[in-house]
């Protein structure tokens, strides 16, 4: 029998994927886009955006760099608690080891105590500046977007233990939260807390760690079996 070749007709794209007039973009609309672009917002927001119409209130959300922001609460945070010991101090701990002067090591285990103590301070304190920030940001979808990729390049400060290079990843996502994948990816190699969480701080030529690599194709990029072990 002759083959049909009548071609198939393309199904009908669904009704979500056509712009929404603007007499139907109502309240509700803008409470839901206002949702999906962010974490919600009050009745007088949702209310403004509705009165703008559709193209007017995505244009908002998505234009972040034309809304000046400055939060003020990041200059309380202290960069220097878990900074590396000075030439002095590694002196200092090498002559006591050395002299078995233990009152000497035992002072400066205390201080590296107490400098991990105000770190795990420093890192609550920080958790409750971001749900702030979530919430207050006039910029939701920058705000969203930031965590949506600090879920994507996941890191714990269980393992790095630095607060304020958790801070810097946290700047940097946002930085790049709506703009260049590929830009994004040459930062977090570089980035102090990934390069600390994926242990290629402990990479060395003779013994080369490979899994901030491994991670950054398998996890971040390419996927599983879209890259070779050369």
């Amino acid at each position: 029998m002759p083959q049909d070749r009548t071609t198939p007709r393309q199904a009908e794209p669904p009704a979500s994927l056509f712009p929404l007039p603007k007499a139907k973009f109502g309240y509700e609309q803008a409470r839901r886009l206002l949702l999906r672009a962010g974490f919600g917002g009050t009745p007088d927001q949702i209310r403004a955006l509705a009165s703008w119409g559709p193209e007017k209130a995505v244009d908002f959300l998505l234009e972040t760099s034309k809304i000046p922001y400055d939060d003020p609460r990041l200059a309380k945070f202290d960069s220097s608690i878990m900074k590396e010991p000075d030439q002095t101090m590694r002196e200092e701990y090498r002559k006591a080891q050395k002299s078995g002067d233990e009152e000497t090591l035992a002072k400066l285990r205390l201080m590296r105590q107490e400098a991990q103590r105000r770190d795990r301070q420093q890192a609550k304190e920080m958790q409750r500046w971001w749900l702030a920030r979530m919430i207050e940001s006039p910029k939701p979808l920058e705000e969203k977007m930031t965590l949506f990729w600090h879920g994507h390049f996941a890191t714990s400060y269980r393992k790095i233990e630095n607060s304020w290079n958790l801070l810097q990843q946290n700047r940097m996502l946002r930085e790049h939260a709506l703009g260049n994948f590929g830009v994004m990816l040459g930062r977090i190699i570089r980035d102090p807390a990934m390069i600390a969480y994926l242990d290629n701080d402990k990479s060395r030529k003779e013994r080369p760690n490979e899994n901030l690599a491994r991670e950054l194709m398998e996890l971040f990029s390419l996927g599983v079996g879209a890259y070779s072990e050369k």
